[in-house]
């Protein structure tokens, strides 16, 4: 206890020795590609290149031993360099990113039905379309009055440049392809609902999944669920995506992480559907008047407070607004195979959060 007052660090700190039960292999390609030592580099300019440790965030001490800067750019670390090695294996780059779009379809279908497995009226349509000959569509879920459309975009971000105007471009065409496109499948959906003329969803096999009345459909929800994070430009989409001339609201475009833990949050705090419903209600009115940049303080907002807090001109939310999301996660938030369940469980432990 005194020497982690001393030192805080410790708790980062490993050697070798340590991952004995880790395979030899593993342990030496990440040690390798993403371990740095303290070296000189008289090529890197410090305001127009990548931070160094993003890439590679585990800090090789001059005793051996090894500091983990940031768990969480760790974990970015790992998935950069699986993608990296992924694309010197397979050249077809589209392979790559069919394969995560589909890890990514897949993921969200299952989020959702755990997130509505207690509700057995609830239809959930995955990989569907809208005529033959016709382009995927990703997600519908139908229950009541109520439809959800959503689209699972996996994209990409590219790394920040230091030029503002190449840099801008390099955004517009990251979100273009990303949510962008992701809106104008969701809204193909939208319209037909909107049309209040009955119609068919097939599968890939154009079999009649569901004839779909929209008369008894009184609320339109739409979700842009991507792999990444796209920053200030994806909580505010008045900033760059401009809505059909039919429609009136934006979706909520966030991202899968930010999606799973709200979901299993309101389980976890035996909130329901129509919480979630009056989130998305709330939620789609925020545009055009927020600076946020972490879509986990707006729903950690309202898991705390069962609303988003009303406020005056622009809404601004602050990082203990997310505070709520580590309170859950101590004694256990829902993740499948969750770590540490039996410490999180044991009242033994005492929950410092």
């Amino acid at each position: 206890m005194f020497e982690y007052v001393a030192n805080p660090s410790i708790v980062n700190l490993f050697s070798v020795s340590d991952l004995n039960e880790c395979s030899k292999a593993l342990v030496d390609t990440v040690l390798d590609k993403i371990t740095i030592s303290r070296s000189g580099d008289e090529t890197f300019l410090f305001f127009s290149q990548p931070n160094q440790l993003y890439k590679k965030p585990i800090y090789k001490l001059k005793n051996g031993n090894y500091l983990v800067v940031d768990h969480r750019v760790l974990l970015n670390a790992m998935s950069g360099l699986l993608q990296k090695k992924c694309s010197e294996i397979i050249k077809n780059k589209n392979r790559i990113t069919q394969a995560r779009d589909k890890y990514l379809e897949r993921k969200v279908e299952q989020i959702f039905r755990d997130f509505y497995a207690w509700n057995k009226s609830v239809k959930i349509l995955p990989s569907y379309y809208l005529e033959h000959g016709g382009s995927e569509r990703d997600l519908l879920r139908l229950a009541g009055k109520t439809a959800l459309i959503i689209e699972a975009k996996a994209g990409k971000v590219r790394e920040p440049m230091y030029d503002p105007d190449k840099d801008y471009n390099g955004i517009w065409q990251d979100f273009k392809e990303t949510i962008d496109y992701g809106y104008v499948q969701a809204y193909s959906v939208k319209e037909k609902l909107i049309a209040r003329k009955p119609f068919d969803v097939y599968d890939k096999k154009m079999n009649v999944l569901q004839t779909i009345d929209p008369k008894v459909i009184k609320e339109i929800y739409t979700l842009i669920v991507t792999y990444h994070k796209f920053g200030h430009v994806q909580s505010d989409l008045q900033m760059m995506l401009d809505l059909f001339d039919d429609d009136d609201h934006f979706p909520w475009a966030v991202c899968i992480d930010d999606l799973e833990i709200f979901l299993l949050g309101l389980i976890k705090l035996n909130m329901s559907e129509k919480d979630f419903y009056r989130f998305l209600y709330q939620r789609r009115n925020l545009h055009g008047q927020l600076i946020v940049n972490d879509e986990g303080q707006i729903t950690g907002q309202f898991l705390t407070h069962k609303r988003i807090l009303l406020q005056t001109g622009t809404y601004r939310f602050s990082p203990k607004d997310d505070y709520i999301y580590d309170q859950l996660y101590s004694t256990g938030l829902g993740f499948k195979k969750e770590r540490g369940m039996a410490r999180k469980t044991d009242p033994k432990f005492l929950k410092i959060v």
